[in-house]
């Protein structure tokens, strides 16, 4: 399935690409061939109408392109949802798909790009579709967690896998991300009885930590193997703050309390 809605997604990317190619009076014949085809039927439909063809064939001709990428969009998103990508994925190749588009009627005969049509009659009606069956196709299911399974690992009745799964037996596998990895990490610390003291610290991490900073950081830091104290490795730790929507809550015997997540 993976690579067959890939093909099609090219195919129609590559369609697409060869109407960029025609020359400026092939494609006008083209478009106007279509639009006299509307105008008749609007002439039957609605007598003694006072349409201007021109403007109707300008009309037509920017509704193609919102068409031709709305069609790339819903291709598109299937195939980087098949392929587990993300939202932000399918909205870069969009404006790639977008550019590239105008970019060749450079080369075509008496026609040349438009910033507007990229931005406008392209990658606009693709962003829309794109959102649109985001939010469609991704809606969330709530987990219900069952005391009976935590109490069961806790007693090393079952895996840590085996909980997982029964915990997230409904968790739909085709969920797509607005972006697959976390970019920026989120401190909270608070400090009991030290108002001064929690001030100053939401200030400094008022705003998020970007993550490669970190991870710069922990490539300087030892803490390859094991210990009681920090149970991950570094390689796991680096792992583990790339997934996005990790909350840690750290509570300590004397009253801190430290709030870490991955945004």
């Amino acid at each position: 399935m993976k690579y067959t809605t890939l093909s099609i997604s090219i195919l129609l990317t590559l369609f697409v690409f060869s109407m960029s190619c025609a020359s400026a009076s092939d494609s006008s014949i083209l478009s106007y061939g279509i639009t006299n085809n509307i105008y008749n039927i609007l002439n039957v439909l609605f007598k003694n109408n006072n349409i201007d063809i021109d403007v109707l064939h300008h009309i037509v001709r920017k509704f193609a392109h919102g068409f031709e990428y709305t069609m790339l969009a819903i291709s598109w998103f299937f195939t980087v949802r098949e392929w587990n990508g993300s939202l932000a994925k399918v909205l870069v190749i969009g404006i790639l798909i977008a550019g590239m588009d105008e970019t060749i009627q450079l080369f075509a005969i008496n026609r040349g790009p438009s910033i507007v049509d990229v931005l406008l009659f392209d990658f606009l009606p693709f962003a829309l579709t794109s959102y649109l069956l985001w939010l469609i196709f991704n809606k969330r299911k709530e987990v219900k967690m069952e005391a009976s399974i935590l109490t069961e690992l806790k007693n090393n009745e079952i895996s840590s896998k085996e909980a997982y799964k029964k915990l997230y037996k409904n968790k739909n596998k085709k969920q797509m991300q607005v972006f697959s990895r976390a970019h920026f990490i989120k401190f909270k610390i608070i400090i009991p009885e030290k108002k001064g003291v929690n001030r100053l610290l939401s200030f400094v991490f008022l705003i998020p930590f970007p993550i490669i900073f970190l991870k710069i950081i922990l490539l300087l830091v030892k803490i390859d193997k094991y210990s009681d104290d920090i149970p991950l490795s570094k390689r796991e730790i680096m792992d583990l703050i790339s997934h996005k929507g990790i909350k840690i809550h750290v509570n300590s015997h004397s009253g801190e309390k430290i709030l870490i997540k991955t945004i």
